[in-house]
């Protein structure tokens, strides 16, 4: 997971339980062992910097404990969201050095790398397609994540920089941010011009109190709704890579192509023809079944989603 989360998130969408049920579910022919790397302790820090060094040493940890329990690295494949995409870096790069350059992971996939901070760092501070014998990362946020090429094959779905189907939506919160707020006794949000009508309510029974409020204003919302609304607008974007990985395990084709830009992409100017004989691009879970010479080229992916789950309109 990546900063400020944890494994199994209870306040909103809890995208790594529901990658490990995709992972798991009886559609899945091969056999996974799926193991959930928890550090909230580190992630949660208020200073990003030292949620870095944080990720860092749960990278060692992560390594230390591979090499303890006799597991093949060649079989591993570690999917990381935002920070969490460059502790598998972190991960990897240890278990290299504790093995006496022996092991590295086989593949990792970086869920929209964390970009603040990690956009100048060296490549041995960030996730490099050096990190694994495969690299693919699907990159989403121009405000968040990272833009720079950080695999062997980079995926920038519409673009890549914060032009996600369906987050322009969320422009349109339903509280209207326009009217001045104020927050009263009752933890309710209510419009300033109201203040003098809603007085005589303070002494009715909170479920009443919210009838009457919802009567003049039209809305009620408790803050926890409002915070979890602004992160959803402002985090949408970055948030959208783990939906695009889920729905490619077993619902989606994101079938993508070579380019050297998003605008040579619209424009038709690719230099890799969508109609060769070679095996497509694909972007998600099933990125290693593409064509070697993709896999191993370094190259810049495009592709268009749609608005609504699964986001794509190739299904499987």
């Amino acid at each position: 997971h990546g900063y400020a989360e944890r494994w199994n998130m209870d306040w909103r969408w809890d995208w790594v339980k529901e990658i490990k049920d995709e992972l798991l579910s009886s559609k899945t022919k091969e056999n996974l062992c799926v193991i959930a790397i928890d550090w909230e302790k580190g992630a949660r820090e208020i200073n990003f910097i030292t949620a870095v060094g944080n990720a860092d040493i749960a990278g060692q940890h992560v390594a230390e404990f591979i090499q303890n329990n006799n597991i093949d690295p060649k079989l591993l494949h570690c999917i990381g969201f935002s920070l969490g995409a460059h502790l598998c870096a972190f991960a990897s790069n240890n278990l290299f050095i504790i093995s006496n350059k022996k092991y590295k992971f086989a593949r990792i996939t970086g869920l929209d790398p964390a970009g603040p901070l990690l956009r100048k760092a060296s490549i041995d501070k960030r996730l490099s397609s050096d990190d694994a014998d495969f690299v693919d990362c699907i990159h989403t946020s121009a405000t968040f994540g990272l833009q720079e090429k950080s695999g062997h094959m980079d995926f920038f779905p519409d673009g890549g920089n914060s032009n996600a189907q369906g987050c322009e939506k969320l422009l349109h919160i339903k509280d209207d941010y326009d009217v001045k707020k104020r927050y009263n006794i009752k933890r309710l949000f209510f419009g300033e011009s109201q203040k003098e009508d809603l007085d005589s309510s303070e002494s009715l029974p909170e479920k009443s109190f919210i009838e009457k409020l919802r009567d003049q204003i039209g809305y009620i919302t408790p803050l926890k709704d409002v915070f979890l609304n602004v992160h959803a607008y402002i985090g949408c974007n970055h948030l959208r890579s783990p939906h695009y990985f889920i729905s490619s395990i077993h619902k989606c084709i994101f079938r993508a192509q070579l380019c050297s830009s998003w605008s040579d992409y619209l424009l038709k100017k690719c230099i890799d023809p969508i109609d060769n004989d070679l095996t497509y691009p694909r972007m998600g879970y099933h990125a290693d079944q593409s064509d070697p010479i993709y896999r191993h080229g370094n190259g810049s992916f495009f592709l268009k989603t749609i608005s609504k789950e699964p986001y794509c309109s190739h299904s499987l």
